[in-house]
């Protein structure tokens, strides 16, 4: 601020002096430039626009001496309000100054100390409800699977282990898939032993048995609407021509007519019998999104959500 007061100070010198110059050293309406030789009109005109320069410059010293004289009253201001604020603290510090073994801890410390204590509290409050609501959650899923257990008999669970594994080795038989080792599958939950049983094709038909049989028994004995089964492809580990067949009558003959299934494929004559009874959708650059068709969709779905949440109230 005081380097602009000290410019405008200056131009208003040099504007005095270039109109004492314009009336006293120059004869007569017209200056030539030393340099060039231009002419300049000196009229009595211009020498007025140069008072006018002068008047206005000095209105802008005036602004700006204004303007420091005011910062210098808040800055007086300031520098009291500063002293009466460390004389605050300097008799807060030795109020509540104490004596540790370690020496005098000032305000500062202590602050930190009761903030570091009400922050290990709150952490310790929180662990202990969470903890509690764990233990409780806990208690409830144990309770959930006794309830769950009570609600089979063995005899049920049984009936449906002897129908599960029924329809898997019926399935099994029908993909040739006699290499794979059964032995310990018992139950819908006996999976694992049946991954990577025989060759690479052949367990690869095996579990497409295992999925339809899952899908058999949840349609034969669920009560809830069954998903639809997704098949990537049923030409996994790139079948023989005589087992493709297989696979697409299998699928197509020994589902529940009621289901839907949805299949995705390369173009094979295999797959013919399954594309003259089906919705064929050919993929494009977009695959199965499609920008226009967004908000109809969007809609449909929020009925849908609509609909089950009102079921549920």
């Amino acid at each position: 601020m005081l380097n602009q007061l000290d410019i405008a100070q200056r131009a208003v010198n040099e504007i005095e002096k270039d109109y004492l110059f314009a009336v006293e050293c120059i004869e007569g309406d017209v200056v030539e430039c030393p340099l060039c030789g231009t002419l300049h009109d000196n009229s009595l005109i211009n020498r007025a626009t140069i008072l006018s320069d002068k008047q206005r410059v000095e209105n802008q010293v005036i602004s700006i001496e204004n303007e420091i004289a005011q910062l210098e009253v808040e800055t007086i201001k300031s520098q009291s309000l500063l002293c009466d604020t460390r004389e605050k603290i300097l008799f807060i510090n030795k109020k509540y100054k104490r004596k540790t073994d370690n020496g005098e801890t000032n305000l500062t410390s202590l602050v930190d100390g009761f903030a570091s204590r009400s922050v290990q509290r709150n952490v310790e409050e929180t662990k202990t409800k969470k903890e509690s609501l764990s233990k409780s959650l806990g208690d409830k899923q144990k309770d959930l699977k006794k309830e769950q257990k009570s609600l089979l008999t063995t005899k049920r669970k049984d009936e449906l282990g002897a129908m599960f594994l029924g329809s898997l080795t019926e399935f099994i038989h029908k993909l040739s898939a006699k290499g794979v080792n059964l032995n310990g599958v018992k139950h819908p939950s006996d999976y694992n032993k049946i991954f990577g049983s025989g060759g690479a094709a052949e367990s690869t038909r095996a579990v497409l048995a295992y999925q339809l049989a899952i899908f058999r028994q949840i349609n034969l004995v669920g009560n809830e609407v069954s998903a639809p089964l997704v098949i990537d492809t049923p030409n996994q580990q790139e079948q023989a021509e005589q087992h493709y067949e297989k696979i697409v009558k299998l699928i197509m003959e020994d589902t529940p007519q009621n289901s839907q299934i949805i299949m995705c494929g390369m173009s094979n004559p295999n797959l013919t019998p399954y594309a003259e009874v089906s919705k064929i959708i050919e993929l494009d650059e977009d695959k199965l999104l499609r920008n226009e068709l967004y908000e109809e969709l969007g809609n449909e779905i929020s009925d849908i959500f609509a609909s089950a949440l009102n079921a549920v109230l």
